[in-house]
């Protein structure tokens, strides 16, 4: 049912069943590989954003899901969950 809804792309690694870091180094290895046997230079930054959740704009989030076509039934859902969320630090 909500399928359609949830798919990612191909070279997503995290979050799938059977890959996962060594799949996304393998894939960025044989990149830079075909790049420089090319004659190419390659440039690589890393970049990370596991705290940029707390400052993603929650309502821009939502409208910008509905605007590309999210059913709202699917976005209040959505929504119902994030409301609910609790997190504590020790």
């Amino acid at each position: 049912m909500c399928n359609c809804y949830l798919s990612s792309d191909e070279l997503q690694f995290g979050f799938k069943s059977g890959l996962g870091c060594s799949e996304a180094i393998f894939t960025l290895r044989s990149t830079i590989d075909y790049c420089n046997a090319n004659g190419s230079t390659v440039n690589v930054a890393a970049l990370d954003i596991s705290k940029a959740y707390d400052k993603v704009n929650h309502y821009k989030l939502f409208s910008s899901l509905i605007s590309a076509g999210l059913p709202k039934w699917f976005n209040d859902l959505l929504l119902c969950w994030y409301e609910k969320l609790v997190v504590t630090v020790r």
